[in-house]
This record gives C-alpha cells, structure tokens and sequence, in this order.
C-alpha cells in the first residue's frame, strides 16, 4: 500500500513540473523585443523561467534576424 502512495505522488509530481515547464516556454520575456542581448538575459534571470539565460536569449535573437 505505501508503495503505491509513493508512485502516485511521483506520477502526480512529475505531471505538474511537466505542466509548469510547458507554460514558462510558453510565456513571453518583456525584454526580448528589443536586439539587445543584456537586455533579454537580465530580464530572463529576473523571471528565472529558462535555465541558461544566455542560450535562450541568443537563439531566440538569431531567430528574431538580430545582429
């Protein structure tokens, strides 16, 4: 009996971080209109939804045509 607690805790905590990952790619940084690269990680370290601020923000600024 408290093995099957114990997966269904598991299977219901995997479920929600499944589900909070999705909505933070999902959300839109407010700095990351502009081409600027300081701007994007600041904002993105500030919200600490992505885990590398600076990969995300130069993916997403090549993405965008910024230089």
């Amino acid at each position: 009996m408290l093995r099957i607690s114990a997966i269904i805790a598991v299977v219901s905590l995997v479920g929600f971080a499944a589900i909070g990952i999705s909505s933070a790619q999902a959300q839109q940084l407010p700095g990351k209109n502009s081409c600027s690269l300081e701007a994007c990680v600041a904002t993105c370290n500030k919200r600490g939804t992505v885990r590398s601020c600076d990969r995300y923000c130069e993916r997403d600024m090549a993405r965008r045509g910024c230089r």
